[in-house]
């Protein structure tokens, strides 16, 4: 009996040591599964901002495309004006017959000579004006140029960055995943560790316990057995032989009988 409680005893201070330390173990593990779903919701969130981001730099490049086509009109227009306003000026310096202030001061009269100077004036003030606004729409499509080869840095910057962080989070990813995986390797190891041992406690404590009851009843039976003969012996005044031969006793048995018989 006291084998039986030494045995439950063991038994149930190793299952605490065990269950205390796959509790912990099993914590570890519930953080851990806490910071991989962490970790793959900001490896979601960053893959979001890639995607709005490559749609943005796409968004750009178009843009981009645009602009040039754009600034390749403006700066041939505004070459062609100039070469325009060149020939125009070498026309009334050629075939005018005279210079400019010759035309002006040609005029007939005063009226001809307002007329002459306005028209020179309104050529030269057309001339200035058309030829600034063609320039003024290069400088602005240069300028929005510049501003969108500044946005694409900065988004191709981003993308960087963002791919950069992306492959950080994957390496974390995959270190934590190894991680849980070797944790949960542990626990399965510790609860068959602990498994095992129950079983081999439990079965020596079924082995310690059917050996007890197999003792008692054997000394059960052999106090019965030296009761029967006793009984021959006094009953029909037999010999302790003669009493175990009528019993059929066996030779162990009576081995182990004799020193008990007077």
């Amino acid at each position: 009996m006291t084998a039986c409680l030494c045995s439950v005893c063991v038994l149930g201070s190793a299952s605490e040591i065990f269950a205390a330390e796959i509790s912990s173990l099993e914590n570890k593990s519930s953080d851990l599964e806490n910071t991989l779903d962490s970790i793959n919701g900001e490896l979601l969130e960053i893959g979001a901002k890639i995607a709005e981001n490559e749609l943005e730099i796409e968004a750009v490049n178009a843009d981009i495309t645009k602009t040039e086509e754009q600034l390749a009109i403006a700066r041939k227009n505004e070459e062609a004006y100039y070469d325009e306003m060149k020939i125009r000026i070498q026309y009334i310096y050629e075939n005018s017959g005279e210079p400019i202030l010759g035309l002006i001061f040609s005029a007939e009269s005063l009226a001809d000579f307002v007329n002459k100077v306005h028209f020179v004036q309104t050529l030269s003030e057309y001339d200035r004006n058309m030829f600034e606004e063609l320039q003024e729409l290069r400088y602005a499509i240069e300028t929005e140029e510049e501003y969108l080869k500044e946005q694409q840095e900065a988004c191709l910057k981003l993308e960087g960055e963002l791919s950069a962080n992306r492959e950080e989070l994957k390496a974390k990813a995959a270190s934590t995943s190894a991680d849980l995986a070797a944790l949960e390797t542990k626990i399965k190891q510790l609860k068959d560790e602990q498994l095992a041992k129950e079983l081999a406690a439990a079965a020596k404590a079924a082995k310690e316990t059917a050996e007890k009851d197999r003792i008692a009843a054997e000394k059960d039976r052999m106090s019965t057995l030296l009761k029967n003969i006793k009984n021959l012996m006094e009953k029909a005044g037999w010999s302790a032989e003669r009493s175990m031969d009528m019993l059929d006793v066996s030779e162990g048995d009576r081995k182990a009988i004799r020193p008990y018989i007077s």
